[in-house]
């Protein structure tokens, strides 16, 4: 393996984890909101179990 290969291939490495670092980190943040505005419903059906059965 020469080095321009190696190189390419360290920064294939390099962005590629970092783009992986963010897509997993979009994946958490989306699953915590979801979480959230489901305790959120969860709470206001709680309170108010009428309009719960009407959906």
């Amino acid at each position: 393996m020469d080095y321009s290969t190696f190189k390419a291939l360290q920064i294939l490495l390099f962005f590629g984890s970092a783009f992986a670092f963010c897509l997993w980190q979009l994946a958490a943040v989306r699953e915590a909101r979801r979480q959230r505005i489901l305790a959120k419903d969860q709470h206001l059906d709680a309170k108010h179990p009428k309009s719960a059965s009407k959906r």
